[in-house]
């Protein structure tokens, strides 16, 4: 039967290979099996998210053809990506229905997208009801751009019932002129994919030798009912008892009474009536001691239990680690002579270096170690952490051209390196050319313990991603894996195709199966929004990642929380993380808790920005999160550890509040809510109509005889102009527009209450010249707004000016967007903010008639520990933000 189903497969590629008039432009419009009961060229996207069932039907369709059916019809979006098709050119794209039960104001049709997805093409409303009948849908009409000349073809929309039913067959897409036949193509024909046979529970490398057993799971195509099928193994040639499969495809695979070591497990399913072996794997596995009830520790929540918790003295400290794990070291009460080694005398772990505190961090094997303290003064407290895994991406930015003597330094050194055990960033690439700033900060790094990781960048539709091959060179060629460095491959997606997915694991798989030390790392850049819902691929995705490197690689789920004006709606994000978790357990128990939670934070107007309600608090919002993860006893099996970074697209005070909120609930292990020890509140309240959205309602105009100050609503400017992501639709879409005059300058002003005499705040604002934005680049320098604040003496070393310019997904040139931040110091409980469109009181600095567009006022209390801290921060920063 598989032999069957794969000779279909081959003919119907065949049928669509060559361009010729009248071709189908579709890969395997027969829906051939992709050998783990999807098919080959076909995906389900967003479709099993919201629990879509997709069911292949062979001999269903019409004429003895194969059928889809689509049920439970939530959201869906069954559709074949990168197809090339010429722009302007026209095109039939068509397929058979049956539907039932679709109900009045159902979405369901054909619809195509251009890559980006920035327009659609291809709209056909399926019929609600066709009664049992098949009936043909078809759009035609010319094609959209598209930034690559790919485009997205698909059957979308949700049902209006919850019975809903979609069945479809011989999906078609022809071109109708002989130039669109000549230069258009199917995608590449998706052969199908051998299933591997996945360990689930059990990391390979940690096997306890005290319940030696591992359970395995099977997702490929079979010809008879799983219940007739046995999961078989030998450990080193010995043949191991067989257990039968279950209907959840799983077994579990007992390992007899090995002593500690490493073998090659060969596992295999066998069908037990002929004897047939179906699928076959070799594994290589270390049995050793792992202790599945640890030594009884102190938990101080989610992240962090204590080891040692004694007074300082010069003294060996004895502990035990029952499993691999980082260790935070700290001497409180260290002086210039203290110094700690840990297991053999020898460079020591802990020494005076000026101006940073007496710790370290320490990736430590299980098993018995020893710390070694001498010099301690005779009082102080030693104490010892297990922490997770916490990762600084990108932190390299921070140090350009850095030397230990400049302010950047300076600044990373004091404010940034003692919150995290591991560094991740692009340019460590450089490093292994001696240039750069890992020229100076790896060395710096690593003498503190702590581990580096390279970031390489894979898109989920890049050609290193299409075979094992290309992926196994991919990741072999990269410089920090060939420098002996994990590595962490962005751009991964939940959604990517089963075939990019597959290929990648594979070829992960063959570097665990070479022994290679290196641990594979991933983002899953959709987990805001997506969840693991595919076992069949995903299942061998994730345990080839959590396996790779002895078992360290870990998955990074990009946690881009956006903080919206509704607070409740804001932190509903923290429930839908709470189901990606549970969902990557579900497929791969033993990935529970490989989960690192990273918080990336990208707030920079006119780029990507997840702050677009200048009202929030974004800083609330990442540490209510952080707050849950380290409290909340649901989160608590699937903690791995917790990462940030990319602080260069925040506001500097953002990336400190973030790096203390780190150190205060995954160092120091406390549990107590961090905000409001700062007065931060989500809504602080400060600025009322800070978007302009009730026109000049709350504000002052006053214009100048010769300018005008106009309120404007720009559809889509907040969205795609600044970037603004995640909001709803016409967040940032109003605005205010100061044309200049000779006069005098326009001015817009508001009095702001409840602010504390002596107390340290920050306003921001977004502007953008007109003239830019209508036609970008048009002007070659933007004249913006300056603020001004009555009630407070400004801080100028602590304000900056960001300037954001590039292009968009397709290639065009977008305006220039400007945010700019003062912070001054209240002189009292009110005070009156002001933007005039003057450089200076005495002088416009740009042409009359320029025209300045401005919102997204932003007015927050300013972090800081005490003086001591904000007059550190001032002599670092030197006004050079």
């Amino acid at each position: 039967m598989l032999k069957k189903v794969r000779m279909l497969f081959t003919v119907a590629i065949g049928l669509t290979a060559t361009c010729v008039h009248g071709a189908n432009l579709l890969a395997n419009p027969s829906f051939a099996s992709d050998g783990l009961g999807g098919i080959c060229n076909w995906d389900n996207l967003y479709g099993d998210a919201a629990g879509c069932v997709m069911t292949r039907i062979p001999g269903g369709g019409r004429d003895g053809t194969c059928a889809v059916r689509l049920c439970n019809l939530r959201q869906n979006y069954f559709r074949q990506t990168e197809v090339r098709l010429v722009e302007g050119e026209t095109y039939r794209f068509g397929v058979w229905v049956r539907t039932s039960n679709l109900g009045t104001g159902h979405t369901f049709k054909l619809l195509g997208w251009n890559r980006g997805w920035t327009q659609q093409f291809g709209h056909a409303l399926f019929p609600e009801d066709t009664h049992g009948e098949w009936k043909k849908v078809e759009w035609r009409g010319k094609m959209v751009s598209s930034s690559d000349s790919t485009y997205v073809l698909s059957i979308a929309g949700k049902s209006a019932t919850t019975n809903g039913i979609v069945e479809i067959c011989s999906p078609y897409l022809e071109a109708e002129s002989e130039k669109a036949a000549s230069m258009s193509r199917p995608p590449d024909p998706m052969k199908p994919i051998r299933a591997r046979i996945v360990p689930i529970d059990r990391l390979l490398h940690r096997i306890p030798y005290s319940k030696p057993e591992i359970t395995f799971y099977y997702p490929g195509d079979l010809d008879a009912a799983v219940e007739r099928y046995d999961l078989c193994g030998r450990l080193n040639g010995k043949k191991l008892s067989p257990v039968p499969l279950g209907t959840d495809r799983r077994a579990v695979l007992k390992l007899g009474k090995p002593v500690i070591g490493t073998y090659n497990l060969t596992v295999s399913v066998r069908d037990r009536d002929s004897g047939s072996e179906v699928a076959s794997d070799t594994y290589r596995i270390r049995v050793g001691h792992h202790w599945l009830v640890p030594p009884k520790r102190e938990k101080l929540n989610n992240f962090v239990e204590v080891i040692t918790n004694a007074p300082l003295a010069n003294a060996p400290y004895r502990f035990m680690l029952p499993t691999p794990t980082w260790v935070w070291i700290s001497l409180d009460g260290g002086c210039p002579g203290t110094e700690a080694t840990l297991d053999i005398f020898g460079v020591p772990v802990i020494r005076h270096r000026p101006g940073e505190a007496y710790e370290t961090m320490r990736y430590l094997s299980q098993g018995e170690h020893i710390l070694h303290v001498t010099g301690a003064p005779g009082s102080g407290v030693l104490r010892m952490h297990a922490v997770k895994r916490i990762v600084h991406c990108q932190p390299s930015p921070l140090l350009a051209q850095a030397t230990p003597t400049t302010a950047n330094f300076r600044l990373y050194a004091t404010r940034f390196n003692n919150f995290f055990n591991t560094a991740a960033a692009y340019s460590m690439n450089r490093r292994l050319l001696g240039i750069g700033p890992w020229e100076l900060l790896g060395p710096w790094l690593m003498e503190r313990g702590i581990a580096l990781q390279g970031m390489v960048g894979l898109a989920p539709w890049a050609d290193e991603r299409k075979d094992v091959a290309r992926s196994l060179a991919f990741i072999r060629n990269t410089p920090p894996w060939k420098g002996g460095f994990d590595i962490l491959v962005d751009e991964t997606s939940i959604s990517s195709p089963r075939q990019s997915r597959i290929s990648f694991s594979e070829a992960v798989w063959q570097t665990i199966a070479d022994e290679d030390y290196q641990a594979v790392n991933v983002f899953n850049n959709d987990a805001v929004e997506r969840v693991f819902a595919d076992p069949a691929s995903q299942a061998t995705e994730l345990a080839s990642i959590v396996n790779s490197g002895f078992g360290n690689g870990m998955l990074y789920p990009e946690v881009y929380p956006a903080a919206l004006k509704d607070e409740k709606s804001a932190y509903r994000w923290e429930e839908h993380f709470l189901n990606y978790a549970k969902s990557v357990e579900s497929v791969l128990p033993v990935a529970a808790d490989r989960i690192i939670w990273y918080f990336g934070t990208f707030l920079t107007i006119g780029s990507w920005t997840d702050w677009p309600c200048p009202e929030a608090d974004i800083r609330v919002l990442y540490a209510h999160f952080i707050h849950r993860l380290a409290t909340d006893p649901a989160y608590a099996p699937y903690i791995g550890g917790i990462s940030a970074g990319h602080f260069t697209s925040a506001n500097e005070d953002v990336g400190r509040f973030l790096a203390k909120a780190l150190r205060h609930y995954c160092i120091e292990g406390r549990t107590d809510y961090l905000p409001p020890q700062y007065g931060f509140e989500y809504l602080p309240g400060f600025v009322k109509n800070a978007d302009f959205e009730e026109g000049f309602t709350n504000w002052t105009v006053r214009a100048a005889a010769d300018g005008k100050v106009e309120w404007k609503k720009i559809k889509n400017f907040g969205r795609d102009g600044q970037r603004r992501k995640k909001a709803p639709i016409g967040t940032g879409d109003c605005v205010a527009i100061l044309t200049r005059g000779t006069s005098a300058p326009n001015v817009i002003s508001q009095k702001i209450s409840g602010l504390e005499k002596g107390r340290v705040y920050s306003l921001a604002f977004a502007t953008v010249d007109m003239d830019d934005y209508l036609k970008p680049h048009s002007v070659e320098k933007t004249f913006e707004c300056r603020a001004l604040v009555d009630g407070g003496v400004e801080v100028p070393e602590l304000a900056f000016e960001r300037t954001t310019r590039g292009v968009t997904l397709q290639g065009a040139k977008v305006s220039r967007y400007t945010t700019k931040r003062i912070v001054f110091r209240a002189t009292g409980p009110e005070a009156t903010i002001s933007f005039s469109d003057w450089a200076s009181d005495a002088a416009s600095g740009a042409p009359a008639g320029r025209h300045t567009m401005l919102n997204y006022i932003r007015f927050q209390k300013y972090y800081y520990e005490d003086e001591k801290d904000l007059s550190d921060l001032i002599k670092l920063y030197g006004g050079k933000l």
